[in-house]
């Protein structure tokens, strides 16, 4: 659990991530949140958190983390883009999205949380912290200023991300359509709403 660095013997990166997502209070989220920052900044490999959870059998996050590392390593930086790519994409059997690929708007660079360069679709997805008050106009903004150059943005809350998963599918399935996608959807379970929401759409 330690590593030498400059002589100085510390805790090695692995086993700081995965105990910050063990310490008390900490939910699903926040762990695959602080292990998903920690592998974008080239802090800790994937793997590396693979071995130490390994060791972690008690962990109550470790089912969680565990089935996020696969989307971590393509780009998720947060819980709540494991859970877009999981529960909104994947589950429905929609195309693959770029995740936190570097874009310029207006002579800055920015990151998209997911894109679909094919169709010229945009996604994102609103945390908590950020998105109120003068972020939501620097959001408005960002979203107009994508519309100009032949783009649309679907942007969704986290509430809509954690409770509305097929809506959101349904959604973003009729913005690719609309965009040129000739391809299917998949009902994410014996219980899924997609259906229900298209057809909502279509009357």
């Amino acid at each position: 659990a330690t590593v030498r660095r400059q002589g100085q013997t510390v805790t090695a990166p692995a086993f700081t991530v995965i105990d910050l997502g063990a310490r008390r209070g900490a939910s699903r989220d926040d762990a695959i949140s602080v292990a998903a920052r920690a592998v974008q900044r080239r802090a800790v490999t994937v793997g590396a958190l693979a071995a130490e959870l390994a060791t972690r059998r008690a962990h109550p996050h470790r089912l969680a983390l565990e089935l996020s590392f696969g989307v971590v390593a393509e780009g998720a930086e947060s819980g709540l883009e494991v859970t877009y790519a999981d529960r909104v994409l994947r589950a429905h059997g929609l195309p693959p999205m770029r995740m936190n690929a570097p874009d310029r708007l207006n002579g800055s660079t920015i990151l998209r949380d997911f894109e679909n360069v094919e169709f010229g679709v945009v996604a994102e997805v609103d945390g908590v912290l950020g998105h109120d008050g003068f972020g939501r106009t620097l959001d408005a903004r960002r979203d107009r200023k994508t519309l100009a150059t032949g783009r649309v943005t679907a942007r969704q809350t986290w509430v809509e991300v954690r409770f509305s998963a097929c809506e959101l599918a349904a959604d973003l399935y009729g913005i690719l359509r609309a965009r040129g996608y000739r391809g299917g959807y998949r009902r994410c379970s014996p219980a899924c709403q997609i259906q229900r929401h298209l057809a909502s759409v279509a009357s």
